[in-house]
């Protein structure tokens, strides 16, 4: 790890940003930052790792897998890495395996597990070129314990489990932190004194495999992972029910995958002359993007359990499915292809040509995943465009635009531009009399 160059992707707000500039520090290396604006740009992103010879990468799963396919797919070199670190969520087997058939004889191909409460990083999978492991089928494992930390699966008692058995997941490592800054009772709830040292009960559900490693399983409360963020839906919930003309608000997560999973939020109401797209607005002034509810509903009661609580279950079985306006007519066979590949992405069914990819469960991650698929037919296609022109409409005619312009920049081809072009083609093939030149085109003709 001596002289490592680092691609620095993550934002400054983000844990994994601390665990890169130890890495660079330490290993006298050299950290490249990756800007907002180059941060979802596959073609700026592989350029980088050329230029500056990055050796070692870190991302989500869906923007490591996007970007090594991008590379693949335009025969781009990644000859410099010897280590790519895939984390943050949930990566699939097949996916995986890929990327290290691919590039694993050069590179460590490693999915890692942690929180920040632990300082990062705890566990770690990782599996070497043509040897797949045959308990690992779907999901990958997120290892072993790194040598300083040991993790436990125990039981609502606390008490450990063994291997097969679903339960919480226990971390103990000297980095393990000291609590939430300010938030005491939530701190009493996660961190457990004991006599060898501090626990982090992360929440996490897991079960111990029988080779030692352990597998993901989900979450056990409200916190919830989207795009490699944990999300506390009740925070969620807070800053929209502190709209003065909101009374109560319930949010769940839709979705089918990590990287499709979508947030929904029921709402009601304080004001009969409740306003959403002030509600709306007032969101997304107060919270970052990723925990911003792609949906919004008005009811009249919010259902609640036995306990008083919220009933999610129950009340996401109450709301009509996600769909939206119905396909507008007419719409050409350009906007259907693209409709046809928004369905495949979004795993939804009912989308017209005026519906907004951001608005119908679309994210940042998915945006790779669009780029990706539409990068041959489009050629000039930036990632920006497909923020701007988030409607399958508005970017068939951004496309359509972009396609006149070029028609309209060409030099207009006169019958003597004709003539001239085809006197150098006849020459080149010695059809014609040199001596006599352009006259003999122009005898013979445009069609002769």
């Amino acid at each position: 790890m001596d002289n490592a160059v680092l691609l620095q992707i993550a934002g400054f707000s983000f844990d994994v940003f601390i665990g890169d500039v130890m890495r660079s520090i330490f290993s006298a290396g050299t950290m490249v930052l990756c800007g907002d604006d180059h941060r979802l740009d596959l073609p700026w992103m592989a350029s980088a790792i050329e230029r500056y010879a990055v050796t070692i990468f870190e991302a989500t799963p869906v923007l490591a897998i996007s970007l090594l396919d991008y590379m693949y797919d335009i025969g781009q070199s990644a000859d410099s890495l010897s280590m790519i670190v895939i984390g943050s969520d949930v990566c699939m087997v097949d996916d995986y395996r890929r990327i290290l058939g691919r590039y694993g004889e050069k590179a460590r191909v490693i999915n890692s597990y942690g929180v920040s409460e632990a300082t990062i990083d705890t566990s770690y999978y990782e599996e070497k070129p043509g040897r797949p492991n045959p308990l690992v089928i779907h999901s990958l494992p997120i290892g072993k314990p790194m040598v300083t930390c040991t993790m436990s699966v125990c039981d609502l008692n606390g008490n450990p489990l063994p291997s097969g058995i679903t339960g919480e997941l226990y971390i103990y490592c000297p980095s393990v932190a000291k609590g939430y800054w300010e938030f005491s009772d939530l701190t009493a709830q996660r961190f457990i004194e004991t006599p060898d040292g501090r626990l982090y009960r992360t929440g996490d559900m897991a079960r111990w495999l029988p080779d030692g490693n352990l597998l993901f399983l989900g979450r056990k409360d409200f916190q919830i992972k989207i795009r490699g963020f944990r999300i506390e839906i009740e925070e969620i919930e807070r800053v929209i029910a502190s709209h003065p003309q909101v009374a109560f608000a319930a949010v769940f997560c839709r979705g089918t995958a990590s990287d499709t999973f979508f947030l929904s939020a029921a709402l009601t109401k304080a004001d009969d002359d409740m306003d959403l797209d002030d509600v709306q607005n007032y969101v997304r002034a107060n919270l970052p993007s990723y925990m911003i509810p792609a949906q919004y509903y008005i009811v009249d009661s919010i259902p609640l359990n036995a306990n008083g609580k919220i009933d999610r279950k129950q009340l996401e079985r109450l709301l009509p499915n996600f769909s939206f306006t119905p396909a507008s007519q007419p719409m050409t066979e350009e906007e259907n292809e693209l409709i046809r590949l928004w369905k495949d992405l979004l795993r939804i069914q009912d989308i017209g040509p005026d519906d907004s990819f951001f608005e119908i469960g679309g994210n940042s991650a998915l945006v790779l995943q669009l780029f990706t698929r539409l990068q041959d037919r489009y050629k000039s296609l930036q990632i920006s465009d497909l923020f701007s022109y988030h409607t399958p409409r508005m970017f068939i005619q951004h496309v359509q635009s972009q396609r006149a312009q070029a028609l309209d920049a060409q030099p207009e081809r006169t019958q003597e531009n004709a003539y001239e072009i085809l006197f150098l083609e006849n020459m080149l093939c010695g059809n014609i009399d040199k001596a006599r030149g352009m006259d003999a085109i122009r005898e013979r003709g445009l069609n002769g």
